[in-house]
């Protein structure tokens, strides 16, 4: 009787089977943060961009709320696409509006209300301003990636990214005053996670007060 002949499973196509029924999981990117005195730098925002980014832009909106005649917080971050709320949690009105020529915007908010009209196609930096209340002073940041996040009071962020490969590694603050070719880092992200540090090597400027040193405020018929 004939013996048949046994199919063999080369190792290529044995990792291709095992890397479908268990799929990677993401890679830890981890990124530390000091100024220039070595002090832990917080609320700075942090990105990584894969050149060959494959994620769904995010769905969970980003809100910018309105509280105590004040942007908080001062400094967001969200992705291109990604759902924006400006709320106004102040009893009185505010007028919000961009200080950017790449991304002009500005509505009126009476207390309470609540405005998601405001829609990113690139990435941008954006200044904002209320003109109620001149002393009132915020920062948007859009970005072109799911993976961001604003460093702790330890001056760390970790994002765990899902792509592999060549990527960038970007920092950024309204305040930082180094040249913006010292905030950025390309890497190869492999499946091993990966910790940088940054360390700024001029000191920040100071961040601007939202206060006012007067008790008045627009009614609410603005």
């Amino acid at each position: 009787m004939p013996v048949k002949a046994r199919k063999t499973i080369s190792s290529t196509t044995l990792l291709v089977l095992i890397a479908t029924a268990f799929p990677l999981q993401a890679t830890e990117i981890s990124v530390h943060l000091k100024d220039d005195k070595n002090k832990a730098l917080s609320n700075i925002a942090v990105w990584v961009t894969p050149n060959n980014i494959t994620s769904n832009t995010l769905t969970t909106p980003v809100t910018i709320n309105q509280i105590g005649k004040a942007f908080d917080p001062y400094l967001n971050i969200m992705q291109v696409g990604q759902p924006l709320v400006f709320a106004n949690n102040d009893d009185i009105s505010h007028h919000i509006f961009s200080a950017s020529r790449d991304k002009n915007f500005s509505f009126r908010l009476k207390k309470g209300e609540s405005n998601s009209s405001v829609e990113f196609t690139k990435g941008v930096s954006i200044a904002m301003g209320c003109n109620v209340h001149d002393w009132m002073s915020g920062h948007l940041l859009v970005v072109e990636t799911p993976y961001f996040a604003i460093t702790d009071s330890s001056g760390k962020v970790t994002l765990n990214v899902k792509e592999l490969g060549e990527a960038k590694v970007e920092i950024w603050h309204p305040q930082i005053t180094d040249a913006s070719e010292t905030l950025k880092r390309s890497i190869n992200i492999t499946e091993i996670s990966t910790t940088l540090e940054f360390q700024l090597k001029k000191p920040m400027d100071k961040i601007p007060e939202q206060k006012s040193g007067d008790d008045f405020d627009f009614l609410d018929d603005y």
